[in-house]
């Protein structure tokens, strides 16, 4: 019996491990910080060399009530400026957000995936296209840095316009792990004094005398799942743990 209760006990400790990391996977939650249902848009604006500031031409920001496609009846984000590169704004991000201003700096770093719905809003013409260029993270810990959107092939991050176009919401996912991980890895693993996201939008081809681009944006989300190394650290603490039992 005393043979059989040796191997019972490691066996139930491997199980109470494989338990255990399953549950961590299952205990992932989503993190939202923007779906704007409260009329206000908290740590939102321009992304710009003095960090996230108040919109100021030729971009203009604001929270309104969505009448186009799905995003009727909801609050949700309008960003609107000159039809070309970043809406007209010389640097930066033509929409930006603050992670630290709004404390989601542990949210970020514990998460994978940043999430996101938009549309373009329909403006007339049957011609043109409308993309969400370049999408930027910028800390102390990882620098500034085009981590997907258009010029990064990411899906649903463009938006052609034709004869009947009346708004197609497009969900986007970026993933950005890599560049968590290499703030993880710098001198400045929290992330530093700032951490901020911004987007640089992109609009153009229309037909003559359209000059002004219109994109909606909601539900922004901090999605992910246990990395690949954080279950291989739980994993070799399980081996560990059966070792020192068999000891």
């Amino acid at each position: 019996m005393s043979r059989q209760r040796s191997i019972i006990r490691p066996v139930a400790a491997f199980a109470a491990v494989i338990l255990a990391v399953a549950g961590f996977a299952a205990s992932a939650k989503a993190t939202s910080f923007g779906d704007f249902e409260t009329g206000t848009a908290p740590g939102w604006g321009a992304l710009t060399n003095t960090g996230v500031q108040p919109w100021t031409p030729p971009v203009s920001g604001a929270v309104v009530t969505g009448s186009v496609g799905s995003f009727t009846g909801s609050k949700v984000l309008d960003l609107q400026g000159n039809a070309s590169f970043n809406f007209g704004q010389s640097s930066g991000g033509a929409l930006g957000f603050d992670f630290l201003s709004q404390n989601l700096r542990n949210d970020f770093l514990a998460n994978n995936k940043l999430e996101f719905d938009w549309l373009a809003v329909p403006n007339g013409s049957s011609s043109g296209f409308a993309e969400l260029f370049n999408i930027i993270l910028n800390s102390q810990g990882g620098g500034f840095v085009n981590v997907g959107g258009q010029s990064q092939g990411t899906p649903n991050a463009q938006q052609f316009y034709f004869t009947g176009y009346n708004g197609n919401v497009r969900h986007v996912v970026v993933d950005y792990t890599n560049y968590k991980n290499t703030v993880l890895a710098s001198g400045f693993p929290n992330g530093g004094s700032f951490l901020q996201f911004g987007i640089q939008p992109n609009a153009g081809g229309f037909q003559a005398g359209i000059t002004t681009a219109d994109f909606q944006f909601d539900n922004f989300q901090l999605t992910g799942v246990p990395e690949p190394a954080s279950l291989a650290v739980l994993a070799l603490a399980s081996l560990g743990l059966l070792g020192r039992r068999r000891r």
